[in-house]
């Protein structure tokens, strides 16, 4: 059988209709509450790939709330089911993370589609996770200041730890107002002529190699080579800045 799915819904004619065309699509449904407690002790135990929940819940828990709950152990698929285009619940829907939810009475083609896309959304998001992780445990191992700056929005999202162990700064102390990671700790008169030749490698697409100096927490002035490269997106625009900064004269 294909992915597991949990149906919650107290409408039982409407979970059997559910329960008929997702067996037709090659799912197996391991499960049916009406309940979101019940939702919550069955998600824990039969562990499914996906679940459709519906939001308004005739008694106890709703929806929402059984969803958050199994969001805390879980990391799963949620799509609602709700009969009340109502905005403040939507928004709550997609507070809690969801990348679909389906107004009643809807086609049979709509939740087909929305089951399809949201497992593979799913898939993609754990492969990113994956992918992120391995990075970071790369850039834990590297002697030196890993960063990944994001030029548009001009924010570094990412540091390893020897950042602070090289200049004492962690990633929040640092002044956010500058073009490059770590700007605002090069000494002045350095600072143009990095800027000029980071801008002039990112206009050719190629990687770059520079060597100023910046002043620590404590004030102790240290030389340090930058080698960083340009990424970009499948539109070919400037994505990131992805380099290692390290010590010149630090002990490896």
């Amino acid at each position: 059988m294909g992915p597991r799915i949990l149906i919650v819904e107290d409408e039982a004619i409407t979970a059997l209709e559910i329960k008929r065309n997702l067996h037709n699509w090659g799912y197996e449904v391991v499960g049916h509450a009406s309940k979101g407690e019940a939702a919550i002790e069955m998600a824990q135990k039969l562990l499914p790939d996906l679940i459709l929940m519906d939001i308004n819940l005739q008694s106890g828990m709703n929806g929402l709330e059984a969803s958050c709950k199994i969001l805390e152990f879980m990391d799963i698929p949620i799509i609602f089911l709700t009969a009340h285009g109502n905005q403040d619940y939507m928004e709550k829907a997609r507070n809690t993370g969801a990348v679909y939810y389906i107004l009643k009475p809807f086609q049979n083609h709509e939740l087909k589609y929305a089951v399809e896309n949201s497992l593979i959304h799913h898939q993609l998001n754990q492969k990113l996770k994956q992918s992120e992780k391995s990075y970071r445990s790369l850039a834990a191992n590297i002697p030196g200041i890993v960063y990944r700056f994001h030029k548009e929005e001009g924010q570094t999202e990412f540091f390893n730890n020897m950042l602070q162990e090289i200049t004492g700064f962690t990633p929040e102390e640092l002044n956010n107002d500058y073009q490059f990671p770590i700007n605002s700790l090069v000494i002045d008169s350095n600072l143009d002529e990095i800027r000029t030749i980071i801008e002039n490698a990112l206009v050719k697409g190629e990687a770059f190699s520079l060597e100023y100096q910046l002043k620590d927490k404590e004030g102790i002035i240290k030389r340090v080579v930058d080698k960083g490269r340009p990424t970009f997106d499948d539109y070919g625009n400037l994505k990131t800045i992805e380099g290692v900064i390290f010590e010149v004269d630090r002990e490896i």
